[in-house]
């Protein structure tokens, strides 16, 4: 049985993904460009790849953590998150990657967008990682 769709889904475009490589702080590393229709004419999108330490610094900053008792419980802020992807992962683009900026773009384009980072960098498995995440109650595991 077919998923239907809903508006946001339909109205999101798909974009073509092609792998390259760049140079950031003088490393090459792996990104990926596609191009969108921007201002009526084609322009060039250039995303990329965060390292490993980089990634979990990044997700770090939009889990909650709150402790209950004994137990740990884990937040995930996903929308948080989304905006931060697109400002980090945004190498090129026709706009600018502030909140004004992005606020003032097609949210169809954007999303598509961010919906590339997401599954280049893998965001949504780490929320979803982090929030199912067993606690220990706040002790070591020698100590239980």
């Amino acid at each position: 049985m077919e998923k239907e769709k809903t508006e946001e889904q339909e109205n999101t475009p798909v974009l073509k993904w092609k792998d390259i490589e760049i140079q950031h702080n003088k490393k090459s590393v792996p990104a990926r460009e596609t191009e969108i229709e921007h201002g009526g004419t084609k322009k060039r999108v250039i995303i990329r790849r965060m390292g490993w330490a980089e990634k979990n610094l990044f997700s770090e900053q939009y889990v909650e953590y709150q402790i209950i008792g004994e137990t740990q419980r884990t937040i995930p802020r996903p929308f948080g998150m989304r905006i931060g992807a697109l400002q980090k992962c945004i190498v090129e683009a026709p706009f600018e990657t502030d909140i004004d900026s992005l606020n003032a773009e097609d949210p169809h384009m954007m999303e598509a967008i961010y919906l590339g980072i997401d599954k280049f960098n893998k965001f949504d498995g780490d929320l979803k990682k982090k929030s199912k995440q067993p606690s220990s109650g706040g002790k070591s595991e020698t100590e239980n």
